[in-house]
């Protein structure tokens, strides 16, 4: 690791540690966890379901085709609000998208020709009340959906992929890991 990068890397987890910025993260004290949804393009058929148009889809990740912000770009959320990406190393793409149906049959149309690792590894909806849901390691991870999301919705999702779900409490972050991470970097 180049000095530069491992600058980097500290700015980032400082940053983490300190929430500066926030990272954007499920409020609600337990949450949906739904198992199994590993289709992206299923995923996108149901994401109406979830999100209201006006809403915003946030994408992230390290290995965008550099083909693909610039698409993006046409669907921008004019004020996204200032969030920590996930990715701690190295830096990712990020980008804030305005949700409207036709944005998933945007992502329905990439999907056919990339793979989703090509458009992102991580997407979260929001809107300027709540976090409606976190998909770390996107259709391998756990899709986290704020309780207050009616468990009929959670359900209508689950029989789409043949996937479970259960009630789990919301855990907040402990920073003791990336503070012992930061010690090394520092004192290393």
């Amino acid at each position: 690791m180049r000095k530069s990068e491992r600058d980097d890397l500290k700015r980032a987890i400082r940053g983490r540690i300190t929430q500066s910025p926030p990272q954007l993260g499920l409020v609600t004290d337990f949450h949906w966890a739904v198992y199994g949804v590993a289709s992206a393009i299923g995923f996108f058929n149901v994401l109406p379901v979830l999100m209201r148009e006006g809403s915003v889809l946030y994408v992230e990740g390290t290995e965008i085709d550099p083909r693909i912000p610039p698409l993006y770009k046409k669907h921008l959320y004019p004020k996204p609000i200032d969030i920590a990406p996930d990715t701690l190393f190295p830096k990712p793409l990020s980008f804030h998208l305005t949700f409207t149906p036709l944005l998933c049959d945007f992502f329905k149309g990439l999907l056919k020709t990339n793979t989703h690792e090509c458009l992102f590894h991580h997407v979260k909806g929001y809107s300027a009340h709540d976090v409606i849901f976190t998909f770390h390691d996107a259709f391998s991870g756990i899709l986290r959906i704020s309780h207050d999301v009616p468990e009929d919705v959670v359900k209508m999702i689950c029989t789409r992929f043949d996937a479970r779900y259960s009630l789990e409490a919301t855990e907040r972050p402990d920073f003791g890991v990336l503070t012992k991470l930061l010690n090394a970097l520092e004192n290393g």
